[in-house]
């Protein structure tokens, strides 16, 4: 019934072969040839032989998963950010500054940086 067919993933496909069901539970018997002999006196049966559909299913799942790992492990783009380049231009010039560099005496010489070097000694300076 319903019951063993939904229990077992299972539905009768193609022409019924004679079977063996058991004793009092079919309705032919053997001889040279199968003879009808009434319900539940002989030990075989018409049966329709079941398809199942458990491979159809299990396909199925697989590929739910492997369409949900698809989705999920898929790469993404690299996502960049930049900023867009803006030039400012100064509104107003800097001032020029003017250095100077002054020597006086033989050893003293005061930088363009401002520091006061004196050379004492023999040789040439640079």
């Amino acid at each position: 019934g319903c019951a063993a067919a939904c229990t077992t993933c299972s539905v009768a496909s193609g022409p019924a072969v004679m079977t063996f069901v058991g004793q009092g539970e079919g309705e032919y018997i053997t001889e040279t040839s199968y003879k009808y002999v009434g319900k539940g006196a002989g030990i075989f049966s018409m049966v329709a032989p079941r398809k199942s559909f458990l491979p159809q299913i299990a396909a199925l799942i697989v590929l739910l998963v492997v369409i949900v790992l698809v989705i999920i492990l898929w790469p993404s783009s690299p996502t960049t950010t930049t900023t867009p380049m803006t030039t400012t231009l100064p509104t107003t010039q800097a001032p020029l500054v003017k250095k100077i560099c002054e020597f006086w005496g033989d050893p003293h010489i005061k930088s363009f940086d401002g520091a006061r070097l004196s050379f004492y000694g023999d040789g040439e300076f640079w």
